[in-house]
């Protein structure tokens, strides 16, 4: 949690530093001081809400013991990444986590006291079976936990689980009162018919999804670094269960679901879906002013790119033969980041030229606690 709040002082410096320079224009459009905001205010607001309620949003599995702090920090700036060329990817994630989770806790008995965070906990391999650091150590499988609760192994209440989650309250407050503030008055700029930047439109798409990553994570402990070791259990003590699966899994991916396959048929809509609508809110500036006709057919090329995405793929998935096959999805997935990688640069390169009124706030909004 420490990084992303090192992140906001440095650059909360940068930008307090950068106001006395040539390039704050809000003089030479906004007279009111009191309904003024610059360049560097709209920067600072989309930046938090982009990079640190991202972060913040990713809920990784626990990671291989034995790596070092280098190698875990590698680790999750890969998934920040990935959740910034593709955020829809992340969500389906989420959402395949989710759906694993409350299948396991389904098959719970109520009289166990279980709660969404132990199956969360047990599916990102909270669970390992032998000696603490031992390289045989593996993973306890979700069908080896009934058996193991009988045994009495799995005691643990929602408390000794959520006190290994990096979360609080403050981070899930600051991550929902950072991104409702910068969504509302957003709506606020609307209302009023104020000009909205293509930077805020494209930091709407990422906190719109950021909500729905956080809401399906909700109950998933955070940046846990460490399993819960265990006894394994005798052979003889199983009573049928299949706890000696021959699943043996050491560690899982940054994003694995724990589980061998998808347990639901619903996952390749919900990514349609999903990635539609978030290459959606990027069609929204399609009719604003940009500095130049270029910019203007790259933003709605790229719109399109990301939009129609989704439901191109599984066509491509489907190709008979495997090398044209291979061939089609490479295409388009270079298109596909691409065009994500156009535009993110956009977003900030149209911030050039911005028309006088996009320099003027709605005075309420400022009132709402934010950063």
């Amino acid at each position: 949690m420490s990084i992303p709040f090192t992140i906001l002082y440095f650059s909360s410096a940068l930008c307090a530093h950068a106001q006395f320079t040539d390039f704050d224009e809000s003089d030479k459009s906004c007279r009111d001081l009191g309904h003024c905001r610059s360049i560097w205010d709209i920067i600072w607001s989309c930046l938090v809400v982009i990079f640190t309620c991202t972060w913040l949003a990713i809920h990784p599995n626990i990671p291989k013991q034995g790596k070092g702090r280098l190698w875990k920090f590698g680790r999750s700036a890969g998934a920040f990444i990935a959740a910034l060329i593709a955020p829809e990817v992340i969500i389906l994630t989420a959402w395949e986590q989710r759906v694993a989770a409350q299948e396991l806790l389904n098959t719970i008995p109520k009289e166990e006291n279980w709660t969404l965070s132990h199956a969360f906990f047990a599916h990102m391999g909270g669970f390992m079976i032998g000696e603490r650091d031992s390289d045989e150590a593996y993973i306890l499988h979700p069908m080896e936990i009934g058996a193991y609760l009988r045994s009495g192994r799995l005691s643990f209440t929602q408390e000794d689980i959520q006190d290994k989650s990096k979360g609080d309250s403050l981070t899930k407050g600051f991550v929902v009162i950072q991104t409702g503030w910068f969504i509302l008055q957003l709506i606020a700029r609307a209302v009023e018919r104020l000009p909205i930047t293509e930077l805020e439109i494209t930091t709407l798409a990422f906190a719109i999804l950021n909500c729905v990553t956080y809401a399906l994570w909700w109950h998933k402990p955070l940046d846990v670094e460490r399993p819960i070791y265990i006894d394994a259990i005798p052979f003889e003590d199983t009573q049928g269960d299949g706890v000696h699966t021959g699943y043996s899994k050491t560690s899982l991916s940054i994003f694995d679901s724990g589980i061998d396959n998808s347990q639901t048929s619903w996952n390749g809509l919900v990514f349609i879906i999903v990635a539609v609508a978030f290459g959606g809110v990027h069609c929204i500036p399609w009719s604003f002013q940009f500095p130049t006709h270029a910019e203007k057919w790259t933003w709605r090329i790229g719109s399109i790119i990301t939009a129609a995405f989704p439901p191109v793929m599984p066509v491509a998935l489907s190709t008979q033969s495997s090398i044209l096959r291979t061939i089609i999805v490479f295409f388009l997935f270079s298109l596909y980041v691409l065009a994500r990688l156009a535009l993110l640069a956009l977003a900030f390169t149209t911030l050039r030229s911005l028309p006088p009124d996009a320099y003027t706030t709605v005075h309420w909004t400022t009132f709402i606690p934010h950063i």
